[in-house]
């Protein structure tokens, strides 16, 4: 549970009058479907080491964030590189992070930005996709996918 509080007291408030507060209760997101293709993806899940080993032994990366941002129209993916070779991989057509919400739509195709040139080890890129008719909100799970590897994020 977490307890909001405003910034100023409410119109007509005594001068330090105590600000009034609302609890919020978070709902968890719906479970997402298993896959039935006869290489089912590797998904990760609240404690996902053997699907960010895969990614980083794959594509030399770690996946920093996933974030809304532009009023909630574009979706901020940051990824830090581990190991720049690999990471070049991400170049390829088939490793581009794609977003997926947990209704199952590819909402957003991550084309690689000019600046993705060259990696560097130990930097942190991002990329921006566009969040169609706000179909990714804030607090909401989304599937990260990176070729066959799949990891689960809540959207900041």
């Amino acid at each position: 549970m977490l307890a909001l509080g405003g910034c100023a007291p409410a119109a007509g408030a005594a001068p330090g009058a105590p600000v009034a507060t609302t609890a919020v209760t978070a709902t968890p997101p719906p479970p997402i479907a298993s896959a039935t293709a006869e290489n089912p993806p590797i998904i990760a899940e609240a404690e996902p080491p053997d699907v960010e080993v895969a990614l980083e032994e794959r594509l030399g990366i770690r996946l920093a964030l996933v974030a809304l941002t532009a009023g909630d129209g574009l979706i901020d993916v940051r990824f830090t590189v581990v190991d720049a070779d690999k990471a070049a991989l991400l170049l390829e057509e088939g490793n581009l992070p794609v977003l997926i919400p947990p209704e199952g739509e590819v909402v957003a195709r991550v084309r690689p930005p000019q600046y993705w040139r060259r990696f560097e080890a130990g930097r942190t890129y991002y990329v921006l996709a566009p969040n169609p008719e706000g179909a990714i909100k804030p607090g909401s799970t989304v599937i990260v996918a990176f070729g066959d590897l799949l990891l689960e994020r809540v959207v900041q």
